[in-house]
Order: C-alpha cells, then structure tokens, then sequence
C-alpha cells in the first residue's frame, strides 16, 4: 500500500460512513486527502481512513506502536526519530521566544560606540542631507560634462557660464604663425592682433629736430625695427620741463614723418596720451620720434607707444 500523507482538519473529513462497503461507494465523490470514518469496520468496531488518490490508508493504527518500516506516516519510526531531535522550548535560548535584543548573547563588544551614532555627524552614518543628495543623483551620472561653447540654454548641464565675448575674434596668420585677431573699426577695418606690444623711449632730453635716443643707445639715428607688419595705436609720455617749454613729437617711418603723435607743453611735470593713433609699420622698417624744429629743449623725458601685430 502506498500512501501519499495524512492531511489532517475538519475541511476533509467526512461524514461517518455505515461500514466498509459504503466506504467504497464514496470514491468516486473523494479527492486526495479525504477522511472517511467507518462506524464498523468489520471487526465490530469504528476506523478512520484517508483516500489517496485511488484507494484507502488505514489509519486506525495510529497510536499503535511504533515501526520503522510502516507506511502511515503517523506510526513511522524515521519520522518519529527525526521528530525527536527537534529542540524543546525549554531547550531554546531565551531570545528564540522573546525577540529582544537585550536577551542575545555574544553582541558585539562595540554597541555602546554604535549607540552614540547621531545624525549630528560621528561619520559613520549619512545624514539626511546627505541621503537626500544621494537620492537626487541620476542613475548613470557622471562625473565630467561635455560642455558646449554654442549652448544657450543656461539651465543645461553643458551650458558654459561667464564667457568672455569673443565677437569679431578670430586667428589670423602673421608672420607664418596662428595669431588671434580683431577687426579695429577705428582704424579702417585692419585687422590687429589682441595681444600689444609696448616700446618705450627714455632720453635725458629732447632738442630741436634731434632724434630721440632708444634706450642705452648714444647714437642719435637709432631706430626700432619691428619683426611684423604692426600699427602703432596707442602713445604717452611724461616730462619735467622747468623752462616752460613746447615740443612736438613727431613719429617717422624711414625717412617718412608720420606728424606729431603729442606735444609736451607748460612748466613742471607735463604728459600727454594719444588713443587714436594709426601709424603703419612693415616688418624691417625703421620707426624712429624725433623733436620738432622749433620750441626748445624738455628734459627727463620718457614715451611709451603700443603696437599691434597686422595682418
């Protein structure tokens, strides 16, 4: 007899049957598991079996004595011994039935630092704001953005805050090497590099139509020589003129005058500043400043011009 396991309840129990023969008659109304009690099971007295798919286990046996070879799996011997090694309550820590923390053994040595941990910030847990911060990072972020140059969009990751307004910028070739440059509109459209370039002219003083000297040179006709094609754009100068004295300085290309670039005029210190100038210069010629013809000697003089690089 094989049998397929005892499913106790009141859900599949039965109604009490006569005797074996109406046993019987139940099959085909039973499922699986179903308990039929049988009032006389031919012996006089009352049984209870369980239908098992196709017919009964007799489970009239189930206090009887034990054995290890029995099919009921109520009178089994390896179901019982297995059943005898289960642990009884009173065996049991007493945290398996209390479920409070304080009744385990063996916690760890450090819970007292763990019950410090605050929000506050010891460290070793995170904060709200910092949970918070976690929480709002998209999942696959990363850490560099491509940034664009041409977005608008100032809410964009790529948008580039505080550019510089780079309009009319562009790089030119001066000289065979990449200059950045600007159209000057002040000075009839040429095109001028960015970066300036500032010579200046010391001398002890200036006379009539003397040339002024360049630095440490003690020869009056010496000249600067520029290495590109550039325009003069921007002059100064300062002088200590106790006698009360005029003069012009007047620019020359070569041999050319360009005219005055500023006069130095009145007793004391005296200067002057010139925005506007546009003189050209090409590369290997000579720009030499030189007094004017008349108004005397100034002394202590130092002029500074300021060239650009032209494409």
């Amino acid at each position: 007899m094989t049998s397929s396991g005892f499913i106790s309840g009141a859900a599949n129990l039965r109604t009490t049957v006569a005797n074996i023969a109406e046993r019987d008659a139940l099959i085909a109304s039973l499922t699986m598991g179903d308990l039929v009690p049988v009032a006389d099971t031919g012996s006089g007295s009352p049984g209870i079996y369980q239908f098992d798919g196709t017919g009964f286990i007799d489970l009239s046996t189930v206090d009887s004595t034990l054995n290890a070879s029995s099919t009921n799996p109520v009178e089994n011997q390896a179901v019982f011994n297995a059943l005898a090694l289960k642990a009884d309550t009173s065996s049991l820590a007493t945290v398996a039935t209390s479920g409070d923390y304080t009744d385990l053994t063996n916690r760890p040595a450090n819970e007292a630092t763990v019950a410090l941990i605050t929000e506050a910030g010891s460290g070793a847990i995170i904060t709200t704001a910092e949970r918070s911060k976690l929480g709002g990072i998209e999942a696959g972020a990363e850490i560099n953005v491509q940034s664009d140059w041409n977005e608008t969009n100032a809410t964009a990751d790529s948008f580039i805050q505080n550019k510089p307004n780079l309009d009319g910028l562009s790089v030119s070739t001066i000289g065979g090497q990449p200059v950045m440059t600007i159209v000057d509109a002040t000075r009839g459209n040429k095109v001028l590099s960015v970066a300036e370039h500032t010579i200046t002219w010391d001398t002890n003083e200036i006379d009539d139509d003397k040339w002024v000297r360049t630095g440490l040179s003690n020869v009056d006709e010496a000249s600067i020589v520029l290495p590109l094609n550039a325009t003069a754009v921007f002059a100064s100068a300062y002088c200590v003129d106790a006698d009360a004295k005029s003069k012009d300085v007047v620019a020359f290309v070569d041999t050319t005058s360009q005219g005055s670039i500023g006069t130095l005029a009145g007793i004391g210190p005296q200067n002057f500043t010139n925005t506007t100038l546009n003189i050209d210069i090409n590369a290997g010629q000579r720009f030499r400043l030189k007094g004017n013809l008349t108004g005397g000697k100034i002394r202590q003089t130092i002029i500074n011009l300021i060239f650009k690089w032209r494409a």
